[in-house]
């Protein structure tokens, strides 16, 4: 076994990996019951930002995509840019921003009875959507006529950028307790809680080191 392959592996899978507060999916089968808005005339996701391979963090929301805020990863990256500096074309890659969708869901594989919240991946997201306008299947939301789905995973070994995602909903009806329907979060006010500070998020930027004071002494 190649062990120095692994342990570059096993770094990349730590920088990436969360403090739990949100669910991802499992390489292979997972099923899941993605469930309605708190508000009936919002959507069942959250458009949201995330910042990857922070030291220290791991993985950060986006001020700037999740709520049109000033983000101080995304200043630095467009300065970057701007200068066009080669040596950082890596950095600029691994932070810059991803879009996610935020949706409250149920891991059916793990606690069916605790809310958890699932950042899909925008094929995951119109696959859901798909669904939902298919006559066959209809708001695989809802709280009664939805449907539970499976979610299958597939990742390249050779490059884990190119991850794939087959979503399929059951057949039958899955209605949801009223009671966890009931203790249903507003997305919005779920990442707001969650959300770091610009001086938060630039301290996790920059690090701790004396005479750091600002992105442009990083640059």
């Amino acid at each position: 076994m190649d062990l120095e392959l692994l342990k570059r592996e096993f770094e990349e899978a730590k920088k990436r990996q969360t403090t739990g507060e949100y669910w991802f999916p499992k390489e292979s089968v997972n099923v899941i019951r993605v469930l309605p808005p708190k508000n009936p005339k919002k959507l069942f996701y959250a458009l949201t930002g995330l910042h990857y391979g922070l030291l220290g963090s791991g993985m950060e929301l986006c001020p700037k995509i999740t709520f049109g805020k000033p983000c101080p990863i995304c200043e630095l990256l467009a300065k970057l840019t701007e200068l066009n500096i080669p040596k950082a074309a890596k950095l600029i890659g691994d932070l810059g921003v991803r879009k996610r969708f935020a949706m409250n869901i149920l891991d059916l594989d793990g606690d069916p009875n605790k809310i958890v919240q699932f950042l899909a991946p925008g094929k995951v997201r119109v696959k859901i959507m798909s669904a939902i306008f298919d006559v066959d299947y209809g708001d695989i939301t809802h709280a009664t006529k939805g449907r539970n789905i499976v979610v299958e995973k597939t990742t390249n070994p050779m490059n884990r950028i190119n991850t794939d995602y087959d979503v399929r909903p059951k057949p039958n009806f899955a209605p949801v307790d009223p009671k966890i329907i009931e203790a249903i979060l507003d997305l919005d006010e779920i990442l707001a809680s969650r959300l770091k500070s610009y001086e938060q998020l630039q301290k996790i930027l920059l690090g701790e080191e004396d005479g750091i004071e600002s992105i442009d002494d990083v640059i």
